[in-house]
C-alpha cells in the first residue's frame, strides 16, 4: 500500500543537496512552503519527533515519488569554484537540474528532504 506524508499547516520543507566534483562542493537548498511524499510501506514517526527539529523523510522513510510547491533556492560553494563557473553551473541547474550537473561531471552524494511541522500520514488508493 502506498502512503502519502505531508505537513497539516504551510511549513517549510527543505531539501538539501550536495555536489562533488573532485575536491569542489557545490550545495543547493530548496525552501519549500508545502508539499508532500509517498512511500511504499506505512510509515512510524518516532516517538522522539520534535516538530520543530523536523525529519529527514529521505532517511526515515525513503520515499519513491512526491509533489512539492513554492521554493526559494539558496546555493553555496565551496571557495576553489571560480566565478565562470559558478555561472555555468547555475545555468545548468536551473536548465536541467540533475542532469545539467551530472553532464558537467558532478556527482551528487547527498540528498535531504526535511518535513517541519505536525505531520499527517494517509493511505492512498
Amino acid at each position: 500500500m502506498v502512503y502519502k506524508i505531508a505537513a497539516t499547516k504551510p511549513n517549510p520543507i527543505v531539501e538539501i543537496e550536495v555536489w562533488r566534483q573532485s575536491d569542489k562542493t557545490f550545495t543547493v537548498e530548496l525552501s519549500w512552503s508545502s508539499g508532500y511524499v509517498l512511500v511504499n510501506k506505512e510509515p512510524k514517526l518516532p516517538e522522539s519527533y520534535n516538530p520543530t527539529l523536523g525529519i529527514d523523510v529521505n532517511l526515515a522513510f525513503d520515499p519513491f515519488d512526491g509533489s512539492l510547491h513554492d521554493a526559494y533556492a539558496k546555493y553555496s560553494f565551496s571557495e576553489n569554484i571560480a566565478q565562470g563557473e559558478q555561472e555555468l553551473m547555475l545555468k545548468m541547474y536551473e536548465d536541467s537540474m540533475h542532469e545539467g550537473l551530472t553532464s558537467l561531471g558532478w556527482k551528487q552524494v547527498e540528498a535531504q528532504c526535511w518535513f517541519y511541522g505536525e505531520l499527517e500520514v494517509t493511505p492512498e488508493s
